[in-house]
Parts: C-alpha cells; structure tokens; sequence
C-alpha cells in the first residue's frame, strides 16, 4: 500500500461504520470527520431548492441526494449526484433545473455528476422523477408482471420467472424509470413527502392489500423489487467507494465466500433482482466483500443489523419516510 497510512485508514472505516450504523445516511451524522463538507454541501442544497422554487414553482416538489457524500465518505474528484422530484417537466424545465443546481455546487467545490463511461457509452445518470409518470412506471411494470404470473402452471413459478427475459427487461425499465429517488434521501422538499408517498401507495398499498387491478401477490413483488434495489444501492455499503476515500485495499472474494453465510444472505436478500443477472450478482458481490470487510476491521457483522433496522420491510422503509415529514429525521 504504497503511500497509504494502514493504521489511519483503518480508524477511518472504523469511524465510518460507527456512522453506519447509527444512520441510514451517514452524511446526518454531526460527528463525521467530513462534518464541515456536509455542512456545506446540505446549505448550497437548500439554497439550489429555494431557487429553483422560485424559478420553477409549478414543478419542483423535492430534492434528494445519492452517491458517495449521502453515504457518508466522498473521495478526491467525486461529484454531486442530486436528484429532482417534479411534475409537469418538460425538456426546457429540466435543462434549466440541473442548470441551476450546477452553478449552485460551485461556490464550495462541488460538481453535479455528469454521468460515467461504460464500455465506451456515456451513461447519464437517472436525475428526474416526474409524479405526472408514477402511474404509467408502475403499472408499466406490474402489468407485465401479472401477466407471467399468472401464465401457465403455479408449479415452480420462480424458475419460470427468473428465466424469462421480458421479466428482466420490465425491473431494468422500472429501476431506471427514477421511481427509486423518493426512497432515497431527501434533503429539500421534506413537507411533501406523504403527498409523494400517498400518490404511489395508489398502487403500492400500506398495508398490502388487492385493488381492482392487481392481486396482493403483484404488489408484494413490486415492493420488493424497489426494496430489494435500495437495499443493494444503499444499505448493503457502498466498499469501493471507501478504498477510494481511504486507501484502504478492500478484501477480495474467494472460492470458498461462495456457500458461505453472506453470500447466503445475499442469495435470499436480492431474490427479486435475480432477473438481472449483471445487478443481482453485483449486489451479491458488493455484500460479500461488505461482509469481509467488517469482520476484518472490526470483527462482526454489522449489515444484517442495519438492514433489519432501516428496512426490515418496504412499509417499513416507507413509514421512516413519513416519519422524516414529521420531524423525527434526525437519523432517518
């Protein structure tokens, strides 16, 4: 580890999985070493938000925050991933959004995320989530779902499932639709929260129950699609980025991880992404090493416990949500 400090990077990540534990997002926590970044960063949010409402009152409702900073360990070079929750967009409005969020990161630093190459494709990142669409992504989804449910015997559904490739293309469509930025962290617009959450609970009901046009089966599948996905995207670790903040060589994955506790864990834990195939392995991957990772550092597991207590279930993601409305967000 050439020009890395061991021991300090270690009583990094040890610091960080204090913050993890006690956060859903760590960038909360008042005792973080990168208090004063985060500070930063949460004051040029709310001051993007009230401009943009100002310039946009009829479409802006929120902002959220994703990426390595909402976790809680940005690194040299890493940009802002903001998210705009909207209504009634509009290619102009859009342009003139993420406009107005890059020019208010730059004071203190900051960089709105452009986007990353990826086999020589430049990917833009998904940043809107147009409530005027809600509808349509998720019936989109839980349409097609119902249909291969209910297609062909009950024997050895699963399987059936897995296997088919429209399934796969249904979760990637509804994973890139933007339907997951409310599930993420909110960081202006929080009185809107139960205005967001009451219009997707039209279709996703707390509790479960059928409505006139899917069974409680589509939606319990539905929800756990979306939990699953923010699960693997936020609650699971993000050890990449914490050998890009620290230096810090992550452990790497062995024959023998492979039918070992985690990766059990895993297997019953991202069920519903198993579709996609690259997602689902790399989410199985991700909590392996995340696994590994705490064992070596600070000898037990701590992502089980963070789960079970953030999202032991998609009602239960939710209401933490609405919690957050009410003012008891201190640490989500």
């Amino acid at each position: 580890m050439n020009g890395i400090d061991l021991q300090r990077a270690r009583e990094e990540i040890q610091e960080f999985f204090r913050s993890f534990m006690l956060y859903e997002y760590p960038i909360l926590d008042p005792n973080s070493r990168y208090r004063i970044i985060f500070r930063r960063l949460l004051d040029d949010l709310t001051l993007i938000g009230d401009r943009l409402k100002q310039e946009f009152p009829e479409n802006l409702v929120a902002l959220g925050l994703r990426g390595s900073y909402s976790h809680g360990h940005p690194y040299e070079g890493n940009d802002v991933d903001v998210l705009f929750i909207a209504e009634h967009l509009s290619e102009e409005v859009e342009e003139g959004m993420v406009r107005i969020a890059r020019e208010g990161l730059v004071p203190h630093g900051f960089e709105l995320c452009h986007g990353k190459m990826e086999m020589g494709l430049e990917l833009k990142p998904v940043r809107f989530l147009d409530l005027d669409d809600v509808e349509a992504i998720l019936k989109s989804y839980m349409y097609g779902l119902a249909g291969m449910l209910y297609q062909g015997s009950r024997e050895g559904v699963e399987e059936a499932i897995v296997g088919r490739g429209r399934l796969a293309e249904k979760k990637h469509g509804l994973l890139h639709s933007g339907i997951l930025i409310p599930y993420l962290l909110w960081v202006y617009g929080l009185e809107n929260v139960s205005r967001v959450f009451h219009l997707i609970s039209q279709y996703l009901p707390i509790p479960t129950r059928p409505t006139s046009l899917f069974g409680a089966d589509v939606i319990d599948e539905t929800k756990e699609t979306i939990r699953q996905a923010y699960i693997a995207r936020t609650l699971t670790g993000r050890p990449i980025h914490l050998t890009m903040a620290t230096g810090y060589k992550l452990p790497e994955i062995e024959d023998g991880d492979y039918g070992s506790v985690p990766h059990s864990e895993a297997e019953e834990l991202f069920w519903a992404l198993r579709p996609m195939k690259k997602i689902y392995l790399e989410a199985v991957r991700k909590h392996i090493i995340q696994a590994k990772l705490e064992m070596e550092v600070i000898g037990r597991r701590l992502s089980p416990e963070r789960i079970l207590t953030f999202a032991p279930s998609y009602n239960g993601l939710v209401r933490r949500r609405l919690r957050a409305q009410w003012g008891k967000w201190v640490n989500w």
